[in-house]
């Protein structure tokens, strides 16, 4: 394991500085602008919610567990006698991080592909310095650690208060999605949701706008337990409802991310993909909030990627601007929209499913019909775990679009 550097947080000053150094180092080591973002957005949040218990020191590590595979972990060690783990009632997930709590430090770790031959550019990146973190090095010196936690209560009391938390999480995530199959004259759409035992951040929804416009989300929130299940409620109900009457996802999104930035406490964010179909002309509008790209499968056989970024994670930052792109589907194509779960399984040699597997099946399944598709990469993605723990989500949804004025369904 390699340390790229450590950073003290005095300030949320240092965590923006933090944030944008590990965006940087992240971009050079996988060549990925999306994932880089959601980490960028997972880290300030992870940061910002323990830096109320004090100023801490975040320590960043680069462990490779296999040739081209490995982790980043960051290690925050909090200066102050106010922090306990047994008094924290938010959720122990930050994005797209597994965390873990001990009795003065935390323990956050994102796994993905990295280039370990970066290493030195990488460390260069992290160490170079700002006017701040130079008064903060030297105010740390004259730092007296000080850590005295109160009496912990044993393991099997937290696990039961969090395991009962999760239950309930995700009896409200189940219990928000619509019905999971919709078919008529022009559109067949599936859609699929497995929880993990830990995440209750998945979503899905498909509803129509008026008489020609039908809308399609996947989202993920950040975060799982009771938090994250309300969170994904309150973004599904937005979504929905500022879609009355319009038919830009652009709007939609802009107001969703203003409305849901302005008392984000919590700081939990949502990642988005949203699309609008008109179901006389195939023509798509859609917008990426940070999400992963979602795909056409062509009726020839070809697959497009759509790849385009909109802006970045809803409610994390107010005041923004969200943009779309417009695409046309041919009768017979295929709309398919992922979470990350799918990519990100990993199986119980902690090798990744990746988007190049993924991209795979699309590529050679026959498409028979929006649920056949949606069960064949489910049982893929299952036998690829094989049998390991799953720690996210797996969400899909996919729309056939049969066309106007044509014989349809068979």
């Amino acid at each position: 394991m390699k340390t790229l550097g450590s950073l003290l947080l005095l300030s949320e000053l240092d965590i923006v500085s933090l944030r944008n150094k590990m965006y940087d180092v992240v971009v050079l080591l996988c060549d990925e602008e999306i994932y880089a973002s959601k980490m960028a957005a997972s880290i300030s949040s992870f940061c910002k919610f323990y830096f109320q218990f004090g100023e801490a020191e975040v320590t960043v590590y680069l462990e490779e567990v296999q040739i081209g595979f490995g982790a980043i972990k960051l290690e925050m060690e909090i200066k102050s006698q106010s922090f306990n783990k047994d008094n924290i009632n938010q959720p122990l997930t930050f994005g797209i991080g597994k965390i873990s709590v001990n009795e003065n430090s935390i323990e956050i770790k994102y796994q993905h592909r990295y280039n370990f031959n970066q290493y030195i550019k990488a460390k260069e990146i992290f160490s170079i310095k700002t006017v701040d973190e130079l008064m903060n090095d030297i105010k740390s010196k004259n730092l007296e650690l000080e850590t005295s936690l109160s009496n912990l209560k044993k393991a099997k009391d937290l696990n039961a208060r969090m395991e009962s938390e999760l239950e309930v999480g995700q009896n409200i995530q189940m219990s928000m999605l619509p019905d999971n199959e919709y078919s008529n004259e022009f559109v067949n759409v599936y859609a699929y949701l497995a929880p993990a035992r830990e995440v209750g951040g998945d979503f899905y929804d498909f509803f129509f706008i008026d008489d020609d416009h039908i809308g399609f989300i996947v989202g993920d929130v950040s975060g799982k337990g009771v938090p994250a299940a309300l969170m994904m409620a309150v973004c599904k109900t937005l979504l929905k409802s500022q879609s009355r009457g319009t038919n830009s996802t652009a709007k939609v999104m802009t107001q969703v991310n203003n409305e849901m930035a302005r008392e984000n406490n919590n700081y939990m964010f949502v990642t988005v993909f949203m699309g609008i179909l008109n179901i006389k002309t195939g023509e798509l509008k859609y917008t990426n909030a940070g999400h992963n790209p979602s795909y056409i499968k062509r009726k020839n056989g070809s697959i497009q990627k759509l790849s385009d970024l909109h802006g970045p994670v809803v409610a994390a930052m107010e005041d923004l601007t969200y943009k779309e792109s417009v695409e046309t589907l041919d009768p017979d194509d295929f709309l398919f929209l992922y979470t990350d779960g799918i990519p990100e399984a990993h199986n119980d040699k902690e090798e990744m499913f990746t988007d190049e597997a993924l991209e795979q099946f699309l590529i050679k399944d026959k498409f028979m019909s929006p649920k056949a598709s949606i069960e064949n990469i489910i049982e893929i993605v299952e036998d690829f775990e094989h049998g390991a723990e799953r720690f996210d989500d797996i969400t899909a949804l996919c729309v056939k679009y049969y066309g106007c004025n044509q014989n349809k369904r068979h």
